[in-house]
This record gives structure tokens, sequence and C-alpha cells, in this order.
């Protein structure tokens, strides 16, 4: 896959992000004795926290192989795993100077997961590194966050899309014309992998002879997203409950994120009134401007159902 293949080694490799890049500048010419332990990345699924997080540890010379422990908190989020990491975070690295934990989806840790790690992540060992990633920050502690240095991953404008995949594009000696380019960028909404995912998909293809290079594109990308983008066209449409109640109910019964699903929801409203003017796209924003971080699921079906509602006031 192109987003494998293509993923940065270094800061001067990313598109975009420039603060992020300057901050990390003057971080790493830093003596390492210097410098944060604990780095707390956030942002939107797909805008390159686990890239950065990757280019992080290794200017602290983490061995990637042996000393480079990437856990996804999803899947290992109780009290027991952080009393685990305490206690290998005591053990010295194998292969190098610093032992890096990379906890992604961090947000998913419970409360006291979170809070037994707080001294830790105070008071690191000389030999450890922590980075936090997280599409949702509101759900951890405050005094967690104030451990650390924390760092925002915005999506990529339009124009650092088109150069990612431009670029992309002459590495591989292919030719696609811009106008197929700019569609994949708007699909992606700023999302590096979206966009190179879809554009790995398509590359090979022979676009002359594709009749509907819009429904190409859309079969490119990540199904979560392709889910989020047609409940939104339902929502927009007007269509009945009866048309919206499977896709939600398939998107719950896959473990989504809600919260995630409505930032894709609303992006998506906000690219078509970027482009012409929809009473409706502005209503399913209004009725699911608010998070869901509390009852998410709940809240979120609660919204679905309200703008399902309104059309047929």
């Amino acid at each position: 896959m192109l987003h494998v293949k293509y993923r940065p080694q270094s800061l001067d490799e990313i598109y975009g992000n420039d603060d992020v890049k300057d901050i990390l500048t003057r971080v790493f010419a830093r003596p390492a004795n210097e410098r944060p332990r604990t780095f707390l990345l956030t942002g939107p699924r797909g805008c390159g926290k686990t890239t950065i997080a990757r280019i992080i540890a290794k200017e602290f010379d983490c061995n990637m192989e042996y000393d480079f422990m990437e856990l996804d908190t999803a899947s290992f989020r109780g009290i027991d795993t952080a009393r685990d990491i305490r206690q290998k975070a005591s053990i010295a690295p194998t292969a190098g100077p610093i032992r890096t934990w990379f906890l992604d989806e961090c947000h998913r840790l419970t409360k006291d997961a979170q809070e037994a790690l707080l001294k830790l992540l105070e008071q690191p060992y000389e030999h450890t590194l922590f980075i936090l990633a997280t599409t949702d920050p509101q759900y951890l502690v405050p005094t967690l966050i104030d451990r650390a240095l924390h760092l925002e991953v915005k999506p990529l404008s339009s124009r650092d899309c088109i150069r990612l995949l431009r670029s992309v594009v002459k590495k591989e000696n292919k030719k696609i014309p811009v106008e197929i380019l700019k569609k994949i960028a708007e699909m992606a909404d700023g999302r590096p992998r979206t966009a190179l995912v879809a554009l790995s998909k398509i590359i090979d293809k022979d676009l002359d002879k594709t009749d509907n290079i819009d429904s190409l594109i859309y079969s490119a990308i990540d199904k979560v997203e392709r889910d989020a983008i047609e409940l939104c066209r339902l929502l927009i449409k007007g269509n009945s409950w009866d048309r919206v109640r499977p896709i939600l109910k398939e998107l719950k019964d896959q473990g989504e994120d809600p919260e995630s699903v409505r930032r894709l929801i609303l992006s998506y409203c906000s690219t078509i009134l970027l482009k012409k003017d929809s009473p409706r796209a502005f209503e399913v924003m209004f009725t699911l401007k608010d998070p869901v971080y509390d009852s998410p699921w709940p809240k979120f079906i609660m919204g679905c159902y309200e703008a399902c509602l309104k059309d047929e006031d």
C-alpha cells in the first residue's frame, strides 16, 4: 500500500503541520537529557499521529525493532494494563538508550488506568519515552494532559494533499490527471492515509476506460468513511429512518467510534456547503453539532433520528 511505502521517515518528509514540525525541530535540537519524555498527539484519524510518533522515537535513538512498544489501548484499557506498563518500564532497553511506549487511542484507557500512569509520566525513567495518541483528548484526565507536550496534528489543506498525491504519482512513474487527484483530496478531507489508500486502489487502472470516476474513488476509500458518507447523504436527502437505521446498526456492531463518524459527517456537510447552498446540509450539521463523548452511541443515534424527523415536519 502506498501509505506504507511512502510513510515519512523524518520531519522534512511530512506535508503540512508546520507548527508541529517547528516545535519538534526545536525539541530535537536540545540535548537528550533536556527533552520532554512524554508527548501527546491529538487529531482526527488518518492524519499522521502514528507516523509522527515513530519519527519522535527515532530521534531519541530508539531501536524500532526491539524497543518500540506499540499498544492499542482500545483492546487493553484497564488498570492491569497500566500496572504492567509501570512494571516493565523499569527494565532497561534491549538494544539502545531508549524504550518507547506508544499508547494509541489512549482516551480509551479507563480513568483508573490513566491515573495509575500519572506518576510514571511525571517522573519517567531515564531510559523511557512515552508517546500518547488520541482522536478524543476530552476523555483524558486533565492531569495526564498536563504531564505531556501536547501536539495537535491537523488534516492537510487541499493544496498540501494534492501536492502529496502528485509527488507519489511521480515517484510511481504514473500519470493521473490533476482533476482526479483533486477529487481524491476532497474525498479524503485532508487525511493523508485515506488519500493514499484511495490512490493505491486506482493508480494502476485504465482511467480512460472508466465511466464513473467519482464512483471509483468512492469505492476506494475506507469502508467506515464510505458508511459515514452514505449516512450523511441519506440524512441530507431526507430519507426515512428505515433507510438510516441499518447503517447505524452496522457501524455500531463493528465497534466504530460514533464521535469519529459524527465528525466525518460534519466534514462532508461542510464540503457540500462550500460548493452550493444546501439548507438540509446545514440542518444536519446543526442537529449533530454537539460532541457525543457522554453516552456516545445513544446520543449519536438520537441526533440522527432527530435529523430524520425534522424533514418530516
